[in-house]
């Protein structure tokens, strides 16, 4: 199953989008009583672009660049469901 994501973020000098993204779809897995190892994990993420935009500073006036990523996880055939069931609506 192939997925599509693309995610707007402010990119950093000491934080990685593509491991916050792992670490959080490791947890998400293993919530899900999924087991994967971490490079199992790793090779779900397949980024596809970057682009990076403007700078701009915050509240507190320390500068961050806006970037945008567009990545596709490949979930395995096996991985067992990490969406909740609709329940239908209450008449």
């Amino acid at each position: 199953m192939i997925f599509e994501f693309l995610v707007a973020y402010q990119r950093t000098d000491d934080a990685e989008i593509v491991a916050t993204i792992r670490d959080c779809l490791a947890k998400v897995l293993e919530d899900n009583l999924n087991e994967f190892d971490d490079e199992a994990v790793e090779r779900m993420i397949i980024p596809r672009l970057e682009r990076l935009g403007d700078y701009v500073a915050d509240v507190e006036g320390n500068a961050h660049r806006r970037a945008q990523l567009g990545f596709a996880l490949d979930l395995p055939e096996e991985t067992e469901n990490i969406v909740p069931q609709a329940r239908p609506l209450r008449q």
